[in-house]
């Protein structure tokens, strides 16, 4: 009995090029990389690229792919309950929140800086 699973299969060398190329990166799970491929098979973004530049883009668009999905299986794992998102905060309700404040905090611009007082801030301001 012969066993042959889809990482194992031969490459048929009758394929189309392009063909070929898509069929082996969804063998690698390159899931962005045929995204991108297959766009550029339906436009012209490959006609006005060279070879490195190309291959750049596939691979960016790789990278973005996996770290989309990297950040929506933690945002899945962690288990919210809620869907919220900061534009629909509503600040006219009286809660002694300050959209200013809120804007900052969201900025990250405190961990840019590395200060080691937000939490000093924070606290004494709300």
């Amino acid at each position: 009995m012969e066993l042959n699973n889809n990482k194992t299969a031969p490459i048929v060398q009758e394929m189309d090029k392009n063909q070929l190329s898509l069929d082996l990166m969804h063998r690698m799970k390159l899931t962005g990389m045929v995204t991108a491929f297959e766009e550029s098979l339906t436009t012209t973004i490959a006609d006005t690229m060279t070879p490195d530049a190309f291959l750049s883009w596939l691979l960016s668009r790789e990278w973005d792919y996996r770290s989309a999905a990297a950040i929506e299986r933690l945002i899945k794992s962690a288990g919210f309950r809620y869907k919220a998102y900061p534009e629909q905060i509503d600040y006219n309700i009286n809660r002694n929140l300050s959209q200013n404040k809120m804007e900052r905090i969201l900025s990250l611009d405190f961990y840019q800086a590395r200060t080691q007082y937000i939490y000093y801030w924070f606290i004494r301001d709300w």
